[in-house]
């Protein structure tokens, strides 16, 4: 009988993953109850059987030296991909994988350090701070980096975060503010509604209570004109926010400063925000960063192997 070889593996939930070979679902019990903060536990190999002790045990397919090779890179690469996906809700690029793979095989990186490496990087930064700027019009406070970094840790994605943003207290009562009565106190409500319109325009979104007042205030007390206001929101900082945000959904960099000032002189002629979004997600520059994201997947350069392999451990369970 052939000894058995202890391996590493990473419980999450109810998922169990040995990175060089493959993943497999148990059933919680009593003992060992659903835990979404990932865990590293030991298992043992015998042939082609993985056999994690309280967990339950799978198959590999280790026909000879060469597939067990090719199994373990691809293995090795799907987690890593999986990783992007869930931290910063991307596919990985061929470099990307190339990188990490060779730290891990040359430095023993576990999966729960690649994961720490993403979640510390700019990228996932910056991921976080375009939700923010999107649905509360500010930036990220670092105690609240903290804790979605946290939440990463313990099992959860980008896009559940994105969610819990966009659903939160703070967004919904922006909205509300954003859905000002124009009536209200000795307001006029139509430079209001011109003012409103204007932020629209400009920044692609309603102007807040706090705002319109801060515009009462300036008309009511000098010979500001709505025209001023537009060329000074166009020359604010929550323009150059709000055109990054942009910059970065459809090219991945910030604006540079050639290209901010383009767009608002463009957007002070009278173009609008909306017109902005729409030339830079159908620029050349836009449509080589999707192809090169595309073409640099490792999964789309596989042949689509890997992709099929995906698929059917998602419907049937049976990960390999």
């Amino acid at each position: 009988m052939a000894q058995s070889e202890t391996i590493n593996c990473v419980r999450t939930r109810d998922v169990i993953n040995c990175s060089d070979y493959g993943s497999f679902r148990y059933q919680a019990n009593n003992n060992h109850r659903y835990n979404s903060r990932p865990t590293e536990i030991s298992c043992l190999r015998n042939n082609n059987v993985i056999n994690c002790p309280n967990y339950g045990s799978f198959r590999y397919q280790a026909n000879n030296n060469n597939n067990r090779r090719s199994n373990i890179r691809y293995n090795r690469e799907s987690e890593i991909n999986n990783l992007f996906l869930q931290v910063l809700g991307r596919n990985a690029t061929s470099n990307e994988i190339r990188d990490f793979t060779q730290t891990m095989n040359s430095q023993g990186w576990s999966s729960i350090q690649v994961r720490e490496n993403l979640i510390n990087s700019e990228e996932f930064y910056q991921s976080i701070n375009n939700f923010y700027r999107e649905y509360l019009g500010r930036n990220l406070d670092n105690n609240s980096l903290v804790s979605y970094r946290n939440l990463i840790v313990n099992g959860q994605s980008l896009a559940d975060i994105k969610n819990e943003i966009s659903n939160s207290t703070e967004a919904r009562n922006r909205n509300y503010n954003n859905r000002d009565n124009y009536n209200q106190g000795n307001y006029n409500s139509e430079h209001q509604r011109q003012f409103n319109d204007m932020y629209i325009q400009v920044l692609g979104r309603n102007s807040s209570a706090s705002e319109l007042r801060n515009y009462d205030q300036f008309i009511n007390n000098s010979n500001y004109s709505l025209a001023q206001a537009r060329r000074d929101l166009v020359n604010s900082q929550d323009f150059k926010q709000a055109l990054d945000v942009v910059y970065q959904e459809y090219l991945g960099r910030n604006a540079d400063s050639e290209g901010l000032q383009g767009y608002r002189n463009a957007v002070i002629a009278g173009s609008t925000f909306e017109n902005v979004r729409n030339e830079i997600a159908n620029s050349p520059e836009a449509n080589r960063y999707n192809n090169n994201r595309n073409n640099d997947d490792y999964y789309n350069r596989s042949g689509g192997n890997s992709l099929i392999q995906g698929i059917l451990c998602n419907i049937t369970e049976i990960c390999f």
